[in-house]
């Protein structure tokens, strides 16, 4: 599973500044586990206790997946003959509670362990330290901040339940101050690089500099190299510190983000950030200031991770409770609100392989659906006028039976005084019309142009108004369809056969002017019939008809009996009239063959048929050869 960002927020400032909320800021809430979630105290320590009281949280996820932590603690005085301790919780959930694990004491010097505690899990063996020994760096120095100050280092190989002491990481002679001149060492940063382990440190060791910043090596955890220069100027009185160390793989290099106090140019302690692809060469590399994309440049304590799900590199600072986020490799930087609380450090930390989120399990209680009551009404009425207005979740946790949804909407759309629940009027039906087109479907925003209506009762009305527009439409359509086709077309029911075949016998159009065909081709049955009035109306010519038997003229061609005629061709079985038939001249046709057609004499509806019937058999007729 991918690494989660996890920001632990310090309860003290890095200007070491009491900065914990007040109890009434503290909404005591149940969190899921392993899920996201914001203002989750941690800790909070006594208020008779002296100094700076708490500061400079770190945190590390072990092999386990469960998460340390572990901060700056002062609960005693400089009178007290008790040491301070690093004290270390553990959540196995995710962070949402925590629990004390043990503590880290000081068993060399007697001073205590006080200033800035840096946790982290080795990769590689170191002498008789096996791959996986979880370590913490911190400075020790009596509470007096007078004398020596050792950066220590101890070792648990059991996930922080116990802890033995490894080794003095490098000395000072003190005293433990930011005054110019005092020999002090702060602030150690764990890195490994070249099966070598590195601790980065703030050193003020050196009176070219008022401090700079300093490594050291080891490849046991017992003896280390002399120390080396990381970052220094030339101006004995600029302060870089707070060394953090990111691996960046997109583009192959280390990065060193660290604060640089009294800064010539900008004063302060604006953020800066070195790259180099050799994490000790960081000496000659470029200055860059650690400014937004809105030119803000933050201060104070950088700390600085590489996000491997999303490519970037995530910063947060002393002076913002924003972080400052690159998605391309250091080029721009974007400041990002996460929801914290003013004055308080945000430290990053990149947690992986941590269980699905679990939901909880809802313990409200089943909400009722459907109409709501009169008692419902008149319970959630008397609750509004006893509560704050519009607090929906409290009204619905008294009620217990509507949920904070159901709630809101039956206030504002059934309850609120100033509804008017009466049919729309004509000019308010307008007026949505209007909105409609300007906003669109946008109810909430078209209900505060017609604020005694709910937004409910305005969407009604127009969806119902669409449906019967549609109706009203499909209607109308239907109308003049029908009439039409009532316009166009009359229906008269076929008459029976006995009236067809008479109409045939009565008919003087019946004339043959086709060429010659074949009548088993066209399932003609030849019999004997007068065909001599139909010759003199096509002008006396002969025509001759073709069949199975050889070639006879019309004058010899068998009469057509009443049943005969029997065509590919059907008449239709309701006779249609088109009323070009009603209006045509009496006047002769030309078929396609050039002869003439005799001029129609229709005696009713059926003889017009039999015309139509002709001319459809001629054409049959031309178009296919047999």
């Amino acid at each position: 599973m991918f690494g989660q960002p996890f920001l632990f927020k310090a309860l003290v400032a890095a200007t070491l500044c009491f900065a914990a909320p007040a109890p009434s800021e503290l909404q005591e809430r149940a969190i899921a586990p392993f899920s996201t979630f914001n203002h989750n105290s941690i800790y909070m320590p006594s208020q008779q206790a002296p100094l700076w009281r708490v500061a400079y949280s770190r945190a590390i996820q072990v092999a386990d997946k469960s998460l340390l932590l572990t901060w700056e603690d002062y609960p005693y005085g400089e009178s007290s003959t008790n040491l301070d301790t690093f004290k270390i919780l553990r959540s196995t959930d995710g962070g949402v509670t925590w629990s004390n694990l043990s503590q880290v004491q000081d068993t060399q010097n007697r001073w205590g362990m006080r200033f800035q505690p840096h946790m982290y899990i080795t990769k590689s063996a170191y002498g008789s330290y096996p791959a996986g020994t979880l370590l913490i760096a911190g400075v020790s120095t009596p509470v007096s901040l007078n004398g020596g100050v050792f950066i220590d280092l101890y070792a648990s190989s059991d996930s922080g339940k116990t802890w033995t002491f490894a080794s003095h990481i490098a000395r000072g002679d003190g005293p433990e101050t930011v005054t110019t001149g005092d020999k002090s060492i702060w602030e150690p940063f764990f890195l490994e690089y070249n099966n070598k382990l590195i601790v980065y440190f703030s050193d003020q060791r050196d009176s070219a500099h008022s401090q700079k910043l300093a490594l050291t090596t080891t490849t046991d955890l017992k003896s280390w190299s002399t120390s080396t220069d990381v970052v220094s100027y030339s101006d004995a009185n600029a302060r870089p510190g707070m060394a953090v160390i990111s691996y960046i793989p997109t583009i192959k290099q280390y990065m060193l983000t660290y604060e640089y106090c009294n800064n010539p140019l900008r004063g302060g302690c604006p953020a800066y950030f070195r790259l180099s692809a050799d994490p000790t060469a960081f000496l000659g590399a470029t200055d860059n200031v650690l400014t937004t994309t809105s030119g803000y440049v933050p201060a104070g304590s950088p700390y600085s991770i590489y996000y491997s799900p999303s490519n970037a590199i995530i910063i947060s600072t002393n002076s913002d409770t924003n972080v400052f986020v690159s998605k391309d490799n250091t080029k721009t930087w974007v400041s990002t609100d996460i929801g914290q609380w003013t004055a308080m450090q945000v430290i990053c930390l990149s947690v992986t392989d941590v269980p699905p989120p679990v939901q909880p399990k809802s313990t409200m209680p089943a909400f009722r659906k459907g109409n709501w009551t009169q008692k419902e009404d008149d319970l959630m009425l008397a609750l509004l006028s006893q509560n704050a207005p519009c607090d929906w979740s409290k009204i619905s946790d008294l009620m217990r039976t509507r949920s904070p949804k159901q709630c809101s909407e039956r206030w504002s759309q059934n309850l609120r005084q100033e509804l008017d629940h009466s049919v729309l009027t004509p000019y308010e039906c307008c007026i949505i019309q209007n909105l409609v087109a300007r906003y669109g479907t946008a109810w909430a925003l078209i209900a505060t142009h017609l604020r005694n209506r709910s937004e409910r009762k305005i969407k009604n009305w127009w969806y119902s108004s669409q449906q019967r527009r549609k109706r009203q439409i499909r209607r109308e359509e239907m109308e003049e369809i029908e009439m039409r086709r009532s316009q166009m077309f009359s229906f008269n029911r076929e008459p029976s056969p006995a009236v067809v075949e008479g109409a045939l016998q009565s008919s003087r159009t019946l004339a043959a002017t086709t060429t010659t065909m074949h009548s088993d081709s066209l399932h003609i049955k030849l019999q004997q019939v007068d065909y001599t009035k139909a010759s003199s109306r096509l002008g006396n010519d002969n025509v001759s008809i073709s069949n199975s038997s050889g070639t006879q003229n019309a004058a010899q061609t068998p009469p057509i009996s009443a049943t005969g005629l029997r065509s590919l061709i059907c008449p239709p079985k309701h006779t249609i009239q088109a009323r070009i038939l009603h209006n045509q001249e009496d006047r002769p046709r030309v078929t396609e063959t050039g002869l003439p057609s005799p001029a129609p004499d229709f005696t009713n509806h059926y003889t017009g048929w039999v015309y139509q019937y002709q001319e459809e058999l001629v054409k049959f007729h031309q178009c296919h050869a047999f």
